[in-house]
């Protein structure tokens, strides 16, 4: 195909009369590994600490989630020597990755997947006060909160995300032996305020963010792993929110499918992490009767009584 480019790894472009059009956002010619996703003996899941290895295949668990979390893989500037760090190279720069943080993955990831477990990571962004403030979104600084949104303001920020994802996805994406299935960017992004705070900014360029978060994870994962799957991740608060910089799930969820559409990542090429907990959740029965949890695709709360509506609205959607 005459003057066609590849685009930054991960697309094709045609150039004709000065004008570059998209044709392709598809990663998988790109990809390392093209094996299909695996599949797991049972629906059974769990996030799983270091350490819980053991009780997790004890009880059966098939599907498991890890937190990797910035701020424990990228040491401080004093640390970024080969003795502590494994160094990688990527467009151009050198980023370091804590040798003890990467250890400790690799035993907790070799043991499940010697148990048949598929892992999924969730990829969290806390508060450093180090050189690495550049990863959090300008407007979301000096306040503080659990978790952060990226930086997507940031070419550099944005190269480091993509590192980031690339040096995991390479390294746990053997035909054998530890592997990360999927990832879920960030932590119930539709309570901005305690899990992925992005300032005082209106909602819409909120989810626009988020949305190019999520595609840049999407093109790297994939480009190494071509089935790897991608998940946004919501809380239990499905038509309800507090105005606070604390939104229904369902609407964000609606802008977020609009803002990836139109990245030409439209349904079915990622996925949602919902979280479908109990109105309280300290209470273990999940056949509590309240008047927020129905089976109207309005219901104030989505829990696991009535996760159908949840998935109705999805399906139609």
């Amino acid at each position: 195909m005459k003057n066609c480019y590849r685009i930054s790894r991960f697309a094709l472009a045609l150039l004709m009369s000065l004008v570059m059009s998209l044709l392709s956002l598809s990663t998988a010619f790109a990809a390392e590994y093209d094996y299909a996703y695996p599949s797991a003996s049972s629906k059974k899941g769990l996030y799983i600490r270091p350490g819980m290895e053991e009780d997790a295949l004890e009880l059966g668990v098939r599907h498991a989630t890890i937190n990797l979390s910035v701020g424990d893989f990228l040491p401080a500037p004093a640390f970024r020597n080969e003795t502590n760090c494994i160094p990688f190279s990527y467009e151009g720069t050198t980023y370091w990755f804590s040798k003890q943080a990467v250890g400790q993955y690799d035993t907790e990831l070799i043991r499940l997947a010697q148990g048949n477990v598929l892992v999924t990571a969730i990829l969290l962004l806390p508060n450093r006060t180090d050189d690495l403030q550049y990863l959090i979104y300008p407007a979301a600084r000096g306040k503080s909160a659990n978790y952060y949104q990226w930086n997507m303001a940031s070419e550099e920020a944005i190269r480091a995300l993509r590192a980031i994802v690339t040096f995991f996805q390479r390294r746990y994406s053997g035909t054998s032996g530890p592997r990360i299935v999927g990832w879920i960017v960030g932590n119930e992004v539709n309570n901005s305020g305690v899990w992925n705070w992005a300032g005082n900014i209106d909602q819409d360029t909120y989810v626009g963010l988020y949305a190019a978060q999520v595609q840049e994870v999407y093109n790297a994962a994939r480009s190494v792993c071509a089935n790897t799957r991608i998940y946004m991740c919501l809380d239990h608060y499905w038509s309800v929110g507090n105005g606070n910089y604390w939104y229904a799930g369902k609407e964000i969820l609606r802008k977020f499918a609009s803002a990836m559409a139109a990245r030409g990542l439209g349904n079915g090429t990622w996925n949602i992490a919902y979280h479908p907990y109990n109105i309280s959740q300290y209470e273990p029965n999940i056949m509590s009767n309240s008047d927020a949890v129905t089976n109207s695709p309005d219901t104030r709360i989505v829990t696991m009584k009535n996760l159908k509506a949840f998935t109705k609205y999805v399906k139609k959607h």
